[in-house]
């Protein structure tokens, strides 16, 4: 699967004769001659696999735990 990034938020370009557009700046395709025009254009940059989100490797965020209460105190009796 290919990622790319346009300038732009809204971008279209043609491949094969047919009008694809970029939705909010971004385009994934595994079409190889879509590929070819996208890589092709100075407007468009492919990102890379560590630039490209993955939802499976986000952070994994720890349940919240009551903070431990303070010791108490020897009595001086």
């Amino acid at each position: 699967m290919a990622v790319f990034k346009s300038r732009f938020k809204e971008f279209s370009f043609y491949a094969n004769n047919q009008l694809k557009s970029f939705r909010n700046g971004t385009y994934v395709t595994d079409n190889a001659d879509e590929i070819k025009v996208l890589q092709a254009m100075s407007d468009v940059v492919q990102q890379t696999e560590k630039e490209q989100p993955k939802t499976e490797d986000a952070p994994k965020v720890k349940p919240a735990t009551k903070p431990k209460s303070a010791p108490k105190k020897a009595s001086g009796k």
